[in-house]
């Protein structure tokens, strides 16, 4: 692992300046807030794919952040030095080695920017806990929070027809549902992604970088963004530093990226880094099974996972089938 002293001054420039782009967009101000909170808000939770936040969880109460959050969020910013962060050295290497402005250049940059933004809210969820320090009820703790279950003697439960089956929470609410191999990864629950800024970035060989969706209503498959939008995050990335701070004005440029059926290439995540070679790091998931594979290859396919399902519907109309 390296700092980006190891770099030149031309290459250390614009990772500096990627990463503080980044840091500036609202999704990581309201991100990292609700990670140095130490719990996320509700709504925010709930829009996430896989989510085990049932009826009745107390974090339905969470909606808003505790005070002194948003400020401890923004003196972060105000002090940062992406000095404090290592990277791979093969990674920077490859940085180095890439001329400006060269395909390679854009998407090591890109890549680069993500570990960074990971790494942040790594320090983050190992340390700050904002949210225990404004309750009154120990009920309302993070860890009370996080561990919660519904029991079976709840009187909301006591005249239901239906056995209630409950599933075991997440160990943080800080998960994406894909990436949730904790005792594998070296920070542990702290490496979980979740909705950092381009914080489900994947490398690959491919022309563009593939992005890794959580949000509901979204695809769970992993899918290559389009060169107009690959583009316009690198124009927010490498946007030059304004005369004084007075004049500038962070934009969000094109974040978030989402998915669309217009987004034709995808893989599954079962294959992605053993067959297609797409991942960040090497122990972000297990290899599959036969057995996995067998399941996953057979399971029903919808059109909002698999674009082509409705092709061949229309297909079947048209031709009166």
């Amino acid at each position: 692992m390296s700092g980006v002293d190891k770099l030149n001054s031309q290459h250390s420039d614009a990772l500096t300046r990627a990463v503080l782009r980044l840091l500036d967009t609202d999704l990581a101000a309201q991100t990292y807030s609700q990670i140095i909170d130490g719990v996320p808000l509700c709504d925010v939770v709930r829009g996430q794919q896989a989510h085990r936040v049932i009826l009745g969880h107390p974090l339905e109460n969470h909606v808003t952040l505790c005070p002194g959050v948003v400020n401890t969020a923004r003196q972060f910013r105000a002090n940062f030095s992406i000095g404090t962060l290592k990277f791979d050295t093969k990674l920077l290497e490859a940085f180095q080695a890439a001329a400006p402005d060269s395909r390679a250049f854009q998407l090591r940059l890109i890549e680069l920017a993500a570990v960074a933004v990971h790494q942040i809210a790594v320090l983050y969820k190992q340390d700050i806990r904002l949210h225990d320090q404004h309750i009154t009820n120990p009920r309302d703790s993070v860890d009370q929070l996080t561990w919660w279950r519904r029991k079976d003697d709840d009187d909301d439960n006591q005249d239901s027809i239906f056995k209630f089956h409950p599933v075991p929470p997440w160990p943080t609410h800080f998960t994406h549902p894909q990436y949730c191999y904790h005792d594998q990864y070296p920070n542990g629950l702290a490496d979980t992604p979740w909705n950092t800024p381009v914080a489900d970035v994947l490398p690959s060989p491919e022309p563009n970088l593939y992005l890794h969706s959580a949000r509901k209503g979204f695809t769970f498959r992993l899918w290559q963004v389009k060169d107009e939008e690959q583009r316009a995050l690198l124009d927010l990335l490498l946007s030059p530093a304004p005369a004084s701070s007075s004049e500038y004005q962070p934009t969000n440029g094109p974040l978030p990226l989402l998915p669309t059926l217009d987004h034709r290439v995808r893989i599954d995540s079962h294959y992605a880094m053993y067959r297609h070679k797409v991942y960040r790091d090497i122990w972000e998931r297990p290899e599959p099974t036969d057995e996995d594979c067998y399941f996953w290859d057979r399971r029903p396919r919808s059109s909002l996972d698999y674009p082509e399902v409705e092709d061949r519907m229309k297909e079947i109309r048209e031709k009166g089938w």
